[in-house]
């Protein structure tokens, strides 16, 4: 006999319903559930070896649990709730099949029909239809959006969300406790935290109305919300009683919007959770985005595993495979941005009036943040979000109040300043700097990973306190460290928000960085040991902009006490649009701003001061070409002090350049000819040839076919830099093709002799060496940008020295003294 039927095939549960307990409840739908769970078996697995279990239709059940949600043909007890019996049949099913829990109320919510073929929602009373659907959200109110995370990281996972419960929790908070009514005071609070989930997609430029405007509007949207007549046929009280919560459903659908787009951030560890909460306290949100009420909003309160993510999971990037956010229990829940300054830069192109109206923006986040006391830590363009029309900085798990200690597990190593890095020199300091960051780690494993994240880099580490972000935000004092710390203050920030000037007016990362903003080995040396004359040169390189030049002057400064403070820098001429004139530095320097000068078109038969060009840039660099000084091209290199390595008074200028400091100081350091008297300044010091090895010269033989080729493409290559100068357009292209996309060698010329100086592979070398040739690979387009005017001059004077030509083969001819 049937226990699910009866006779003449009617459910036995719309008999027994009534008279039964929970648990009979239970049991009676557990045998008539619209799905089964199988485990997946193949030929080659043994019966004992089950395979991932998945969900599929039941296809013999007779429609119990749509029977049971349907309130027209299923009764329960008074004294039970059709929720709690729902909430029991998941923890049942997802216990006895093992399988997550979201993945049953998936199937029995989402996928089941009632007989005539009716979702199962549709035939349920609303009240267990919206229970069941909290079911499916993170928290019963979050809709996680399906897709990958916005952002992963090693401590943290963002993902973007429906909140579904925002408007219920502002309304039981701010209501009146008594009358259990919203008046106007609650109604404006609620407004102002809503206000921050408006989505925008206008311009960087446009400007949020300012707060007497939204008062006005709030003000008379609740009069108009009060009198509604709806009101007074639910008894709520309409025309002067206040708004019920099913007024103010409505009104928030109408102007926010059904669907409510929010940003969830689940975080590792307890002490990151800590600081995106405090530090917010007491920043206004027109600055740094706020916090959205939430099921962890009151006190330090840290929600537990088992009440937040321990369930949750989202699609990873691009594998297909799920992310399980349980190693992430600590959870806040922010407005969903529009687009973060990298996204901005890369996928909307922004003009100089955007990028000038966006960098103040970012500076006035900053002078409030500091004016509050704390440091932000972390400031590039990824932390940096467009929110209802404003840029507002985001993730604060790295702040702290000004004189604490940096501490974090990671840390962004492309914008901290020259400071912040430290020269590991011994073997000692090398095995204190390891013992102080892998003892704590517990095993080989978490070892390896922490060595990894914190190893030197050419003997360059970060100056961090060696503590997890879990452990509580005190200096490690059990560890001996081989360097001093450094307490975090705002020229951290100036600095980083510096770089981030930098990066916007050029395109260019101020230090080549991986794409995660941190820098590889081969330059930590360089920013480590930045001069105030090398920061000088690469702007003068690459910065045409004489206000913006002068301003990334003033925040990059090696000594951070000379660094200018973000309230001084809001009232610099680059934001003021005032005309630069002659204002010494905060530090009593001698530098003041420059007044602008006209340029001249620059050509190649005459070396300018001079050369503007587009720099191709490493990484993700193409894609943010922002144009400093439009329509003229947004890249300015210094040619005469760089590319001249013989001149003494330009040595060390030479070799602190960043960029061609791995060609110049091997120039530099061959002292035997940097000591010989030079017949002119202006003379070229150097000539580049297509061939790694010089056996004769005259060249003979295949040498000579390549020379009679290189230099006719040489000059055709000049005049085509030269017309693309003239035009205004990028000579990248055609500097990759100089040697027809080869490698350049490059020759130091003897001054005195015009002689190439010796190399290991010349047949009349007096002293080998193996310094020379050095090779110019066709991606250096800035050195190759910066010498071009001093190659072409080289080239000409040295063939005018050896009396050479591009002529046919067979008319070359050894010299007599080769």
């Amino acid at each position: 006999m049937s226990t699910i039927v009866n006779q003449v095939g009617k459910l036995l549960l719309e008999y027994v319903a009534p008279y039964l307990t929970l648990d009979g409840l239970v049991l009676m739908l557990a045998n008539d559930l619209p799905i089964i769970v199988l485990n997946n078996l193949d030929a080659n697995t043994s019966s004992d070896q089950l395979g991932e279990p998945r969900v599929v239709p039941n296809p013999d059940h007779r429609y119990s649990w749509a029977a049971f949600l349907d309130p027209s043909i299923i009764t329960v007890n008074d004294a039970i709730a059709k929720e709690a019996v729902a909430s029991a049949i998941f923890d049942l099913v997802a216990k006895d099949m093992r399988i997550p829990r979201e993945v049953v109320v998936r199937a029995l919510v989402t996928t089941s029909t009632d007989q005539h073929g009716r979702p199962v929602l549709s035939v349920a009373d609303p009240f267990i239809a919206a229970f069941l659907m909290g079911q499916l959200y993170f928290a019963n109110r979050y809709e996680i959006a399906d897709g990958p995370p916005v952002h992963v990281s090693a401590t943290s996972v963002v993902v973007l969300a429906i909140d579904h419960g925002l408007c219920s929790q502002l309304y039981d908070e701010y209501k009146d406790e008594d009358e259990g009514m919203l008046y106007l005071d609650g109604f404006i609070a609620c407004n102002s935290i809503l206000c921050q989930l408006l989505a925008t997609t206008s311009l960087t430029r446009s400007r949020p109305p300012n707060d007497d405007d939204m008062m006005t509007t709030w003000t008379k949207a609740f009069e108009l919300w009060d009198s509604d007549p709806a009101d007074d046929d639910a008894g709520s009280g309409g025309g002067g009683g206040g708004l019920s919560s099913h007024t103010f459903r409505r009104y928030c659908d109408q102007t926010y919007g059904v669907q409510l787009h929010v940003a969830l951030k689940f975080m590792k560890h307890e002490d990151s959770y800590r600081r995106e909460i405090s530090r917010r306290r007491h920043v206004h949100a027109k600055y740094i985005l706020p916090l959205l009420p939430s099921f962890a909003l009151h006190d330090d309160d840290v929600a537990s595993p088992t009440t937040t993510s321990h369930h949750v999971t989202c699609s990873s990037v691009g594998n297909g495979q799920t992310l399980s956010l349980a190693d992430y229990p600590h959870v806040v829940a922010m407005p969903a941005g529009d687009r973060t300054l990298h996204d901005i830069l890369v996928k909307e192109r922004p003009g100089r009036g955007d990028i000038q109206a966006m960098l103040l923006n970012v500076a006035q986040c900053l002078a409030h943040l500091h004016g509050c006391g704390i440091v932000h830590g972390d400031v590039k363009a990824l932390n940096v979000l467009r929110v209802h029309h404003q840029l507002k900085l985001i993730d604060l798990d790295a702040a702290n109040p000004v004189g604490e200690f940096f501490q974090r597990s990671t840390c962004t190593s492309g914008i901290l300043p020259p400071e912040m890095f430290v020269h590991l020199d011994t073997t000692t300091a090398m095995r204190q700097h390891y013992d102080a960051y892998c003892r704590q780690a517990g095993d080989a494993t978490g070892a390896a990973a922490m060595w990894r994240q914190h190893r030197p880099r050419s003997a360059y580490v970060v100056r961090l306190d060696p503590v997890t972000d879990s452990q509580p935000s005190q200096p490690n004092n059990s560890v001996e460290l081989p360097y001093a710390l450094i307490p975090m203050s705002p020229s951290m920030d100036i600095w980083a928000f510096g770089c981030l000037v930098y990066l916007l007016v050029t395109g260019l990362h101020l230090v080549p960085t991986d794409i995660h903003l941190n820098i590889p080995a081969e330059y930590m040396a360089v920013a480590a040991t930045w001069t105030d004359l090398a920061l000088d040169v690469k702007l003068e390189a690459n910065v045409d902009d004489i206000a913006a030049r002068d301003l990334l002057r003033r925040l990059l400064r090696v000594d951070p006490a000379h660094r200018i403070s973000m309230a001084a820098a809001l009232e610099h001429p680059y934001f003021t649009a005032q005309t630069c004139d002659s204002v010494s530095l905060d530090d009593g320097g001698d530098e003041a701003f420059c007044t602008i000068e006209e340029e001249k078109p620059p050509t190649v038969s005459h070396i300018p001061d001079k050369i503007h060009v587009h720099a191709a840039c490493d990484y993700d660099d193409i894609a943010l070409k922002c144009r400093a000084r439009e329509p003229s091209p947004s890249l300015v290199v210094e040619t005469s002090p760089l590319v001249t390595p013989t001149q003494a008074t330009n040595a060390e200028q030479c070799r602190s350049h960043p960029t061609l400091s791995t060609h110049n100081t091997m120039l530099l350091d061959h002292d035997p000819h940097l000591t010989r008297p030079q017949p002119d300044e202006s003379s070229p010091s150097f000539v580049l040839l297509p061939m790694s090895r010089v056996h004769a010269i005259p060249f003979v033989g295949n040498d000579a076919a390549i020379w009679t080729s290189f230099v006719s493409h040489f000059h055709s290559t000049c005049h085509a830099v030269a017309a693309a100068m003239a035009a205004g357009l990028p000579i990248d292209a055609p500097l990759k093709q100089l040697n027809h996309g080869h490698s350049l060698y490059l020759y130091l010329l003897d001054d005195v002799t015009g002689d190439l100086v010796p190399t290991e592979t010349t047949s009349n070398s007096a002293a080998p060496s193996a310094v020379y040739p050095i090779e110019i690979r066709p991606t250096d387009l800035e050195f190759l940008a910066m010498s071009l005017p001093l190659a072409l001059a080289g080239l000409a004077t040295w063939r005018r020295q050896f009396q050479l030509s591009p002529r046919p083969v067979e008319q070359a001819a050894v010299p007599t003294n080769a």
